[in-house]
């Protein structure tokens, strides 16, 4: 089975490709989110291409989650994370 991959490219400051910069998001993310970081990095790289793939799935029924994690930006996520970070701060 061949799957087609999305993504997000920026062509190199030159017009000439010489190396490339793949940049590679994390969870509730996708490849657009990063190409902002082309914009400063480019003048700097001027033979560099940059792409930004999408994850290639996206799963259904969460907003704007690409990755698969179960409670990812929610309020219940957080409220998580604090909690653990307090329990570990305490023990500390």
């Amino acid at each position: 089975m061949t799957r087609t991959l999305k993504y997000t490219s920026r062509a190199p400051v030159s017009g000439t490709t010489k190396s490339i910069v793949v940049l590679l998001h994390g969870y509730g993310a996708n490849g657009a989110d990063l190409m902002g970081l082309a914009d400063p990095l480019g003048p700097n790289l001027k033979d560099t291409a940059f792409f930004a793939p999408d994850a290639p799935k996206l799963f259904r029924g969460r907003r704007l989650d690409f990755s698969g994690s179960r409670f990812h930006g929610s309020t219940v996520a957080v409220k998580h994370r604090l909690r653990l970070a307090s329990n570990w701060r305490a023990r500390t």
